[in-house]
Formats: structure tokens, sequence, C-alpha cells
């Protein structure tokens, strides 16, 4: 599934076509085991002008046209499916380009890395000695654990664990920088006027690969509805850049702006112990008892039943992301930091990630839209495809209606899962219509809260070899179509 050429030639060219088509891709299932895949390819129509080195990558966004008052159910046709919708695009151009071939010989640079790194760390600081900006030296090989010496033969595994480091360091140290001139504009304390940089110096990264994340935030910065804080009057504008004449992949965060004030919510935000135990008592109910995931079999541990193939079993980690819908720097900062902890952590120790963020339940297009967006191309830019895949859960989640490709980590479509109940259950399938087939695969994807699902390359591939896709969601389907859609419904929100 990952880290397989010739399989991952097929899957890029499937998803270029099934985008062309109009469906959506086969492999995303159910939690906690869904395949995901990265979809890229060059498009005839960019957002922006940018350079032909640049690659154009396509997401589709859920938008499930909810009214601003945040209840998801509204829509502009009123005939519409409360389950399904069409899936509308975003695309965030990312630079393309290879990384410069390692200098001098492989074995003196790994005797001498220790005294490499540090010449390469001086230079680093004469050169920003007097810059005024913040200077930040991380180097991401620093995370790696000694279970990692084994992934130094699999430069793929290895760079991935590298990227994801990187991406963790970054977006927390862009999030500070947000949250540092908010709260300085709050208390009245210090000109945040004035503009203020961060430079990063990340040795042993990925030059292109941090090109591509300046890629992202740069969007996300221009994309500003989506992350300005509604009660910041003035904007707050934030750049990236990489600079490539510094000793070692150095990337600069810039902010700019005047934020005016931030004004208090009268919404109570939800305790981090209740969400974690709403969290634990879905995984409880939905996987586990009615066994909607076949190796899930409690709320501590998941991979059960794959020990056989090389798959241990692990804990399921929660999270929690007190992030505010303006603040996407921040979900993404403990997004990949959750991650990070996990790479560090090994298979043996964690099995996969539930990271819930309950102020975006209110916008499920929002969290499968430009959220989502950045979590795909963030995954292309650290180079984390062979290690990790991200799966979409949110409480108004629903099932892709078949008439666009509705990016990565999301639910079949309707038409698709309509046609394995076919094949698999033409008893249920003669029964229900296609609203029933389209709850049958949103409640798959309904959890309490808005909630990002982080998983195990290995353990996908293994799961992919144990299973009948087609099978499995015909049953998922008639379970949760017994249980009573409303029934499931009046538990999420208990």
């Amino acid at each position: 599934l990952w880290g397989k050429k010739a399989l991952a030639t097929w899957w890029s060219l499937f998803i270029i076509l099934s985008t062309a088509s109009g469906f959506s891709t086969p492999g995303l299932c159910s939690s906690p085991y869904p395949a995901t895949c990265t979809p890229s390819s060059q498009s005839m129509q960019k957002r922006r002008r940018r350079q032909q080195s640049s690659t154009l990558l396509f997401y589709d966004t859920a938008t499930d046209n909810s009214d601003n008052s945040g209840n998801g159910n509204n829509t502009s046709d009123s005939g519409a499916c409360p389950f399904s919708m069409t899936f509308p695009r975003y695309r965030i151009p990312i630079s393309g380009g290879k990384d410069p071939p390692t200098k001098g010989n492989n074995i003196l640079s790994g005797l001498f890395s220790g005294m490499l790194i540090s010449a390469q760390k001086s230079e680093f600081e004469r050169k920003y000695s007097a810059s005024k900006a913040e200077v930040m030296w991380y180097d991401p090989k620093s995370k790696l654990s000694p279970d990692d010496e084994k992934d130094k033969n699999d430069e793929k595994i290895e760079r991935g664990k590298i990227g994801v480091h990187v991406s963790a360091f970054v977006w927390r140290a862009l999030a500070n920088l947000l949250q540092e001139s908010i709260e300085s504009a709050t208390l009245g304390q210090g000109d945040t006027s004035v503009e203020k940089s961060v430079i990063i110096g990340l040795p042993n990264a990925s030059l292109v690969g941090l090109k591509q994340l300046a890629d992202i935030i740069n969007w996300m910065g221009e994309e500003e509805r989506y992350y300005l804080p509604p009660s910041v009057k003035s904007k707050i504008n934030i750049q990236a850049s990489v600079e490539e004449d510094s000793p070692v992949p150095t990337i600069i965060l810039t902010r700019k702006g005047v934020p005016i004030s931030q004004t208090n919510s009268n919404k109570v935000q939800l305790d981090e112990d209740i969400v974690r135990e709403r969290t634990k008592a879905w995984v409880d109910r939905v996987l586990v008892k009615m066994r909607i995931c076949p190796f899930t079999r409690s709320t501590t541990k998941s991979g059960q039943g794959l020990r056989d193939v090389g798959v241990p079993v692990g804990d399921i980690a929660y999270h929690y992301s007190s992030a505010h819908q303006s603040q996407f720097p921040l979900i993404m900062a403990d997004t990949w930091e959750a991650i990070s902890e996990m790479v560090k952590a090994g298979p043996n120790s964690i099995s996969s990630i539930l990271l819930a963020a309950p102020e975006f339940d209110g916008d499920f297009s929002l969290w499968a839209g430009p959220l989502f967006a950045m979590l795909e191309a963030n995954c292309c830019a650290s180079r984390a495809e062979p290690i990790i895949g991200i799966v979409c859960f949110h409480p108004k989640y629903r099932t892709p209606d078949g008439q666009s490709w509705p990016g990565f980590g999301h639910m079949h479509s309707a038409p698709r899962l309509g046609k394995w109940l076919k094949e698999n259950d033409e008893e249920l399938f003669n029964k229900v219509d296609d609203t029933d087939i389209s709850a049958g695969g949103a409640f798959q994807r309904r959890t309490p809260h808005a909630t990002i699902n982080v998983l195990r390359a290995e353990q996908l591939e293994a799961a992919e070899g144990r299973r009948s896709t087609g099978s499995l969601y015909s049953v998922n389907i008639r379970r949760l179509y017994e249980e009573g859609f409303q029934k499931l419904e009046d538990d999420l929100r208990r």
C-alpha cells in the first residue's frame, strides 16, 4: 500500500482518472483502519499563477451549506439529503523539485555527523547574529529514537519521520508567534504593530519539503477568512519563506499587522476530560460493541487481530486541542506534535491517535475543507505518506455523493456504498433508500466532536489484506441501520 512504487504509480493514475470522472476513490474505510492517500496532480486551471516548476495539489472539501449559526442543518436545497453532499475543491499550490544529493562520502558523513552539525550551527548563528528576529535551531534527527536505527536502511521511512518532526516544530513556532501577538494586544503590552520574525535552522530537513511547508502556510495566510479571529479588527498577515543560501535548510516566519482586541466569547469551552470521555464512549459504543472496526476491541488498544502479520497491538492515544475555528496554526501544531509523539514512541507503544477539537464541532465545511486540505498537503511536504494516514471524523459528517473527489481521509461515495450493499446484502438494499445508504456511511464517521484520526501505514496495509472492503461496509451499514439512525444521533449528544 505504502512504499511500493508500482502500486503508488497505479494509485496516482487512478486518482487522476477518478477525479476527472467524478467518482470517489476506494480504500478509505471506517475507523480506525481506513486506507488513505495523498492525491496530487497537475491542474490545467490553476487557482493562481505560479512558476512552471510548481505542483498544484487539488483538494475537494466538504461544504454542508451551513448557515452562520453553525447548526449545519440548513442547505440551499430544501430537498437535499441530510447525510450526503458534493465536496467542492480547494487547491493548494506547492513547489516542485528534488532535494540536492548529499555531499561527501556517506560513511565519513556518518562518522563526523556531530562535527558537521556543530560547524553548520556556528555558521548559521554567525549569519543571523545581527538579525532582530528570534533565531531558533532544531535538529529533527534528535527526535529519532534508538528503535529508528533500523529505518536508516529505508530512506523514505527515515525521511518521513524527520518531516513529521519538522512539521511539528514549525507549526508550534508559528502558533506561538501569532498567539503572542494576540495576547500582547489584549493586555496592552508591547508594540504589536512592529513586524516580528522567527528564523528556524533545520539541519537534516528536506529543503524542498520545507519550501512546500512554507507554501501551505502562505496559502493559509492568503485564505485569511479561515484563520483570522473575528474579533481581530485589523489584519494579521503571516508569511513564510525559505533561505536557500543558509548553511542548513532555514525557514523564516514573519508576522505583520496590528490586532486590536479579542473579545471574550460567552461560549463555555468544553473540559478536556469530558471530551476525552465522550470520545472513549463513542469508541466503546460504535467501534467495539457494534464492531464497526474489526481491529479495535477496547477503548485503550487497537490493532487486535493483526499480530500474526507483524502488526503489534498498541495504545489509542487520545488528544485534545483547544484551538478555535480561527486558530489553524494551533490545530496544526497540536496535530503534528501528536503525530511526532506517535512516531517517536513506535508501534509497540502507540497504535493510533484520536485528536478531538470541540471548537470545530459547529462547522463541518471548515473542518473537512481547508483544514484537511492543509493536512493532506502537509503529509506530502513532510514525506510522511509511507508512515501515516489521516482520517476525517466530525459530528456532522456527510457521505460524499460521488459527484466529485472528496479529498483524502473521507468515506467512500454513496453510489459505491450502494453498489457494495446490493452485491453483499440484497435484502437490505431492497429495503432502504439512498438516504439510508448515505446515513450508513455518515454514521461510520460521526463522532461526538470534530476528530482527526491518525493511523500507521503498516497497519493500514495489513488491515487491507485482512478484509473484503465491500462486505465490511455492507455489514456496517446493516448494523447501523438496525441500531437506528436517530438513536445513533441521540447517543452522539450524550
